[in-house]
Parts: structure tokens; C-alpha cells; sequence
């Protein structure tokens, strides 16, 4: 693997090396031109600014983008001669295209003069845009971002690139956080996908920006989506607009200390009416060690510390694959298929030297060493059928059914030495849990003039299963210790059907008002302790958006939305990890879900500053919190979920785009919360108040040779996990350079984060009346990485797809 890994890292220098050689010297031989004109309104003649002008070749590829700016004007430099199409873009006017002929002149500068463009109505329906886009839009339910016109998608990972989407954040982890929550669901293509299912950040980690078009982010999910999601749905649009030929993006790349070489890209290709999408990647993702403390203070019984110091070192090695099948039978009838594959396996070694102390004196120490294997792997499959009706060709029904599993294994072997006054034997953790979903879904949607109408039923059948068992060194060997193992089974029966209407009127107003009604089965078996969970609800979940536009290409929309959540089988499993012997975890088979209620407004602008402002009020009962108690007795901190929290936020959320000039840009992606959140019984409440922030500031400038930098700064405060458990803050730092070698084509890039900063404390606070915990990871966070870019392929008619499918996206993790 070392010797794969190398020559990896060779082939990448060179190849890079050489291509940027190459590209150098094909530039100095070829004719370049300029383009420029004036872009103003069709009836006022007023000059239009931050209109995206974007040149395409013949083959629909974009050679060059810009913004107009306050004047109106525009110049692309640096064209090869050939002939073009010259695309005007921005909301709320219709999209023009001018012929561009470059070559049949001796004049090196092109001026098309003033270009007029005409106003268009609002309305609810998604516009489809086939040359470039703004960056930022806006629709009543949903934000979207646009990858493909942001150059810094040559550079970073689709994980590191949700900093900088609107309402999108990291915390100091690397977790994604949706308007200051880890509550959401992750869609690919506007389908649940097993890609992202299991588990998110290794995939999205070594996914390559570029290989993505889009992210939407659906902050007030319509009634045909399942009621659960908390904070909304993160969907991520790979290469789907199909034509006939092919199309494919390859980004090879190279991250390091932490990371490894990786490889990811898609490839679309179409065939009359058979069209084919893939997506895959793999990477190593290596951490060397690193270090680690716990310090615990306990006042009940008698009093003591916990001093333990650790280390870890880890290997992962992950990779996915899928693909998507369409095939359009006749005009009104098309079906599509989808595959997906996706897997991990993690090897980590860790030691820990622990202290327990009463009184000053020593009570009881050890080291422990244990070796942690972790794997898992994901199946997801669908079909869909959808049938158009001849007298309407907006109105659709269509059935679909999807399968997803996933298996995760977890084994560890934990062993002694240097014991004092500490008698448990060495012991091993083995620790098996699946999980199986199976959806069937009928979708008919009938639109009558100005009003759209949708109605559905879905059924979901969901089979999560554990077996987990402790076994304790006996001798020579490790014998099964039956209160310390068992076999769990959860079933879960969800029956559903909706209705939805949306309304236009005036050119600006827009309504969208729903209802869903769900009832949920739950069964639940201990197999070894013969006993049962019976659980049986029916929710009404109302939906209700109101959206205006505004002038200067404005919109304001307010919403109210309720919605479950159900816990995974992360939280169910009653497996207790004692990978360290004085801090066990488990989950807890007898949560119950709950509902939240959500009340939004939120306002978008796109003139010379593009705007996006988002205030939420938000407040929630019988949450299933983290819940941190203490073990006098056996002086262990035990954690799992219980339904005895509440929480109330308000959440404010902006994102800033502003044009300093053609070539030099400043992004601005921030969020703040005031959260007031408590857990436990009367008895023992943990009352918590937090006001955190997340600010993302970035800035990029562009040279005339292709030569590209950009820079960003994220400042991170002390953070909400629990109304027991903050997390402290960070300032992280990015710096990157990319360099088109070839236009269209071929890309480099290089970036360094956190480049004064080796380490930094990833510090855990967990606090409660009778102990107080402080848990503080040191972490690489210094790191580098260069990327190659290929973009390869030749597109010319576009495929259709299903306008629905399954959408399960109720769970939240």
C-alpha cells in the first residue's frame, strides 16, 4: 500500500509538472482577444450590475465568466480565436445569448456594444438554466450554491466547500452544521443516497468539489418530504444535466500530514434515450499520533479525581461508487434505476495511562493499550417509473420502491499493565449493528392553471438489528460474559400520505401550503432478556411558506414548520463502549420521538452585493439530549440519550458576496445562536444558556494569466453539544493558488490550512452537580494538499429524469 501510495504521489507531480510545462508554452503561440460591452434593462436603460457573463463553445463548455459591474460594463481577456456563445444571467430577467465570432477580425478587442435584457415574472417553479448561473438563488423552499462558478471548487473537498454555503458551517471537528445544528439529512441528486448515509464525512472528505454542481440547501422542506430532518436537507446535485455524448471530471490529489493521496470524479454519457451517471473515489485518511487528556473532578460519595493521558494513532481507508440509470420509453413514460455502493476500514492503536486519586493519594492506576478495528459498508438501490398524461404535460404519477442497508462492526481488545488496586481482567468488545429500510411511494402531481397540487402515500418498513458481547480474559482465554452481551432488534413500520398546493399571483407573491399525516409502529425485542418495547403515534405535520419578490432582484419569505425525529440506531443500540474502562457509552432502546416547532424569515438580494439574511425561532420538547451521570461506586462517567430535554434558539444567519472589482472578490458566511436548552429530571436539571458564532470570511482575486489565490479565515466560539457538554472554540486559516493550464479543461491547485498552527486543543467540557469533566484532544491541524483537475467529454442533448422519487429523509443521527 505504502509502494501504491508513492507512486500516486509521483505520477501526480509529474503529470502536473508537465501538462502546466506544456500549457506554458501553447499560450505564448496562439492569438488572444478581448471581450467587452454594456449590459443595461430592456425598457429603463438602466445599467445592470452583477449580471454573470459566461462564454460557452460549441460545445456548450464555459471558457470564461465574469460580472458586470455598476456601469453595466463587462470584459472577458485572454480568448483564443474560435466561434462562441456569450450568456447572460441573472434572476429576474430572461437569459440572452449573443453569437460571438473571434478570429474573423484583426482587432483585438470585440465590443458587442449594449446589450438589453428582459425583465422576467416571478413565479414558483425551478428555472433551468443551461449556461452559468449565479452563484447564489433563491426559491421558496430552498437556497441554492453553485459550485461550477466557484473556482475555489477546484481546490477544496465537497466537506471544506459547505463553509462557504449559505447557512452551512463546520464545527471545530469537521462536522456539518445546518444554521448552528447537526440534525439533517444529506441528499445526492434530490434522492436519499447510501453514498452520504452511513457516514457523511468520509465520503464527502475525499469527494472532489469539482465533481458537484450544486448544493441546495432546503431549509423548510414542502409536505412530500418525511417529517423528520430538524433543521432541513442538504442536496447535493452531481453532473445531471446529460446531453448526447459524454462528460467526466478526474481529480487526483494529495493531502498531508493528515489524509492521503485520493481519487475521485463522474462521468455522464447519453445514448438516444439511454442515459448513465457515475460517481465514485477512494482515499486513505491517515492521522498520526496524537495526543489526549482527561481531567475529572467528583464530588459525590467521596471525593476524587481522574487524571488519564493518552494517545492515537489511525488509519482509514474508504471508498464509494454509484450509478444512475435513466431510459425514456416514449415521450410520456421514462423509468431510472440507482446503485450505490459505499465502504470503510479503520485500524487505530491506542494508549492510556489513568490516575484515580481520593484525598491527594493514589486509589487506583493502570495503562491500558487496546487495538480498535472499525469497518462498514452501504447498499442502496431504487427504481422509479413515471408516466406523463397527454392532455396535460405538467401532470406525472409516479411509483418507485428503494432498498438501503448498511452494517457497521466494531471490535476492540483493550489489555492492562501496571495495575493498582485495579482487578478487571484484559477484555475484548465486539460489537455488530445493521440496519435495513425497504420504501414504496406513489407520487401524483396535477397542476390546474396557477395552482400546483401534489398528493402521495408512502409506506417505510425499517429492521435495525445489534449484537454485541463482552468476553474476559479466563486463563489463556476470553470467556462470553452474558450480562454484558445481548441481541436487539428494532422494527420500525412508517405509513404516510400528503397534500400540497402552490399558488403564483401578481408576478411576485408566492404560497405554498401542505399537510402530512404519519403514523409510526415500533416494536422492539432484547432476545437475551425476553422482553419488549411497544410503541404506537399518528402526527399531523402542517406546512405553510408565503414568498414576495422584491425590486433590485429581491425576495423575502417567511414559514412555519413542524417537524419528528426519530432516533437511529446509534442512539438505540443499548451497546456499552468501555473502550475506556472510566468513561462508558451506550445508547438507549427506549427513546421515543419528538416534534419541534419552527417559525422562519428570511431575505435574499442579488444587485452589486449579493445578500442572503435568515432569522429562526425555534423550540422543541422531550429532546433526547446527551446525558452525562456519575458512578460513585465504581467511580465511572456513564453517557447515552434520554427524552428529558427542551430547547428554545433563535437563530440568525447571513451570507455577504461582494464584488470589490472584476477580479477581486470578498465572501462573508456566518451564523449566530442564542440557545437556552435543559436536561434531566425536576429533581437533577441542567439548565444551559450559550450564544456561539461561526463566521466563515473569504476572498479571492484573479490574475489575467489564469493564475488564481484566495484566502480565509474562520473563527469559531465556544460551541452547544448539550445543555452538559460545550465544546471550545477555534480560529481556523486557509490559503490556496490555482492555475488553469489548459481553459476548461485541465486545472492545478495547491492549499495550506491553519499554516501557524500545528495543533489545537479540541477541548470538551461536561458538567453536572455532583462531577465536573475536561476531555482535550491535541489534533493535527496544520495540513497541505494539491489537486489535478481534468475535465474531459463533449455534450449536445439533454436527457430526461424522473421529477420524483424516494425521499427518505426522517432519520436524524
Amino acid at each position: 500500500m505504502k509502494k501504491m501510495q508513492f507512486f500516486i504521489r509521483v505520477f501526480v507531480f509529474v503529470f502536473a509538472l508537465t501538462i502546466w510545462s506544456l500549457a506554458g508554452q501553447g499560450q505564448d503561440l496562439t492569438s488572444r482577444y478581448r471581450i467587452s460591452g454594456s449590459i443595461v434593462d430592456s425598457v429603463s436603460g438602466q445599467p445592470l450590475e452583477f449580471v454573470t457573463v459566461a462564454l460557452n463553445s460549441d460545445g456548450s463548455q464555459t471558457v470564461s465568466a465574469d460580472y458586470s459591474k455598476g456601469d453595466g460594463s463587462f470584459l472577458l481577456a485572454e480568448i483564443k480565436p474560435g466561434t462562441y456563445s456569450l450568456v447572460l444571467t441573472i434572476i429576474g430577467y430572461q437569459n440572452l445569448s449573443v453569437a460571438v465570432n473571434l478570429g474573423d477580425t484583426t482587432a483585438v478587442t470585440k465590443n458587442l456594444g449594449t446589450l438589453r435584457m428582459i425583465s422576467q415574472a416571478f413565479g414558483l417553479s425551478e428555472v433551468v438554466v443551461k449556461a452559468a448561473k449565479p452563484i447564489v438563488t433563491q426559491e421558496i423552499d430552498r437556497l441554492s450554491y453553485d459550485l461550477q462558478a466557484d473556482p475555489d471548487s477546484k481546490v477544496f473537498t465537497a466537506l471544506e466547500m459547505m463553509r462557504k454555503v449559505p447557512f452551512l458551517s463546520l464545527d471545530g471537528d469537521g462536522n456539518i452544521l445546518l444554521k448552528g445544528s447537526r440534525n439533517y439529512r444529506i441528499f445526492v441528486n434530490g434522492k436519499p443516497s447510501g453514498l452520504v448515509e452511513r457516514n457523511p464525512n468520509d465520503v464527502l472528505r475525499s469527494m472532489p468539489a469539482a465533481s458537484i454542481v450544486r448544493i441546495e440547501v432546503i431549509t423548510n422542506p414542502p409536505a412530500r418530504y418525511d417529517a423528520e430532518g430538524m433543521a432541513g436537507i442538504i442536496n447535493i446535485i452531481t453532473h445531471k444535466s446529460l446531453e448526447n455524448g459524454y462528460k467526466g471530471t478526474i481529480t487526483l490529489s494529495e493531502r498531508f500530514p493528515v489524509g492521503g493521496p485520493g481519487l475521485g470524479g463522474s462521468l455522464s454519457a447519453q445514448l438516444g434515450k439511454f442515459g448513465v451517471t457515475l460517481l465514485g473515489g477512494a482515499t486513505p485518511h491517515t492521522i498520526p499520533l496524537v495526543h489526549s487528556t482527561l481531567d475529572r473532578s467528583a464530588s459525590s460519595g467521596e471525593p476524587n479525581t481522574l487524571h488519564q493521558i493518552g494517545t492515537r494513532r489511525s488509519r482509514q481507508r474508504s471508498g464509494y461508487v454509484g450509478y444512475e440509470l435513466s431510459y425514456e420509453i416514449s415521450e410520456r413514460q421514462l423509468i431510472s434505476s440507482q446503485l450505490s455502493l459505499n465502504g470503510s476500514r479503520t485500524r487505530a492503536r491506542t494508549t492510556q495511562q489513568s490516575m484515580l486519586q481520593t484525598s491527594g493519594e493514589d486509589f487506583q492506576a493502570y495503562n491500558l493499550d487496546a487495538a480498535n478495528a472499525l469497518s462498514g459498508s452501504s447498499l442502496d438501490a431504487s427504481v422509479n417509473y413515471q408516466l406523463g398524461f397527454k392532455r396535460n404535460k405538467d401532470q406525472f404519477l409516479t411509483l418507485s420502491y428503494r432498498y438501503y442497508g448498511y452494517d457497521d462492526s466494531q471490535h476492540d481488545e483493550v489489555a492492562f499493565e501496571n495495575r493498582t488496586n485495579y482487578e478487571v481482567p484484559n477484555y475484548h468488545q465486539l460489537n455488530d449493528q445493521r440496519f435495513a429500510e425497504q420504501s414504496f411511494q406513489l407520487d401524483f402531481v396535477s397542476p390546474i392553471k396557477k395552482v400546483s397540487s401534489e398528493a402521495g402515500l408512502k409506506v417505510i418498513l425499517r429492521d435495525n438489528s445489534s449484537n454485541f458481547e463482552s468476553r474476559f480474559r479466563e486463563g489463556s482465554l476470553y470467556e462470553t460474559s452474558p450480562a454484558l452481551s445481548n441481541r436487539f432488534r428494532y422494527h420500525q413500520d412508517v405509513l404516510s400520505v400528503y397534500n400540497s398546493y402552490e399558488y403564483a399571483w401578481g408576478g411576485s407573491w408566492g404560497l405554498r401550503a401542505g399537510a402530512r399525516i404519519e403514523q409510526t409502529l415500533i416494536k422492539a425485542d432484547f432476545f437475551s432478556t425476553a422482553s419488549e418495547v411497544n410503541q404506537r403515534y399518528t402526527n399531523f405535520i402542517p406546512s405553510l411558506a408565503l414568498s414576495r419578490k422584491l425590486g433590485g432582484n429581491g425576495i423575502v419569505k417567511v414559514a412555519y414548520v413542524q417537524q419528528i425525529s426519530r432516533p437511529s440506531i446509534q442512539r438505540l443500540n443499548p451497546f456499552v463502549d468501555r473502550s475506556n474502562p472510566n468513561v462508558e457509552t451506550s445508547g438507549n432502546p427506549r427513546l421515543h420521538p419528538y416534534t419541534f416547532n419552527r417559525v422562519q424569515l428570511s431575505y435574499g438580494a442579488s444587485r452589486k452585493v449579493t445578500v442572503n439574511l435568515g432569522l429562526d425561532y425555534t423550540f422543541v420538547r422531550n429532546i433526547d439530549f446527551r446525558i452525562t451521570t456519575f458512578d460513585s461506586l465504581a467511580n465511572i462517567t456513564q453517557t447515552t440519550y434520554e427524552n428529558t430535554g427542551s430547547g428554545d434558539a433563535v437563530d440568525l444567519s447571513f451570507s455577504v458576496r461582494l464584488p470589490v472589482s472584476k477580479n477581486w472578490d470578498i465572501n462573508v458566511n456566518g451564523m449566530l445562536s442564542s440557545i437556552w436548552a435543559a436536561v434531566g429530571n425536576q429533581s437533577s436539571r441542567i439548565n444551559s444558556r450559550i450564544i456561539q458564532t461561526n463566521l466563515t470570511l473569504s476572498s479571492a482575486y484573479r490574475f489575467p494569466d489564469g493564475w488564481r489565490i484566495s484566502a480565509g479565515i474562520n473563527p469559531v466560539t465556544r460551541s452547544f453539544r448539550s445543555p452538559q457538554e460545550h465544546a471550545n472554540g477555534l480560529i481556523g486559516s486557509t490559503l490556496g493558488i490555482t492555475k488553469d493550464l489548459i481553459a476548461g479543461k485541465l486545472s492545478a491547485s495547491a492549499m495550506v490550512a491553519n499554516p501557524f498552527t500545528r495543533y489545537r486543543k479540541n477541548i470538551m467540557y461536561t458538567i453536572d452537580q455532583t462531577f465536573t469533566q475536561y476531555r482535550n484532544n491535541r489534533d493535527y491541524f496544520r495540513s497541505g494538499s494539491v489537486n489535478l483537475t481534468y475535465n474531459f467529454g463533449r455534450l449536445k442533448k439533454q436527457i430526461k429524469k424522473n421529477r420524483r422519487g424516494i425521499k427518505n429523509d426522517d432519520i436524524v443521527k
